[in-house]
């Protein structure tokens, strides 16, 4: 119910003008829903408008869990692969860190 809510309260945020860009005008959702999302997703993105933001901020995760995580590890494979070494970068700076204030207070 909730879900329900929120989509009709972002529908009424978006008015008819910004629902029917011209990348969206020629697209029957009924016939192809995941174009005519994709055509929505990128105009809001390029609205840069408050509104635009928290319709996105909704959508996003919506989408997210939706997906499978199979799905998820081919699209996304070069950002996980940037995030994990980003992550174990951050982990051996940690852990240097924690190494020399080691060493600082056994010297004490």
């Amino acid at each position: 119910m909730e879900n329900l809510k929120s989509t009709k309260t972002e529908t009424k945020k978006t008015n008819s003008k910004e629902l029917l860009s011209p990348s969206t005008k020629y697209i029957d959702p009924r016939g192809e829903p995941t174009r005519w999302l994709e055509a929505v997703l990128l105009d809001l993105l390029e609205q840069d408008t408050e509104e635009a933001k928290v319709a996105l901020r909704w959508a996003f995760p919506r989408m997210a869990q939706w997906l499978e995580p199979g799905i998820v590890d081919q699209l996304f494979a070069p950002w996980i692969i940037q995030y994990m070494e980003l992550l174990v970068e951050y982990e051996n700076n940690q852990n240097s860190e924690n190494q020399k204030h080691s060493s600082s207070d056994s010297q004490e």
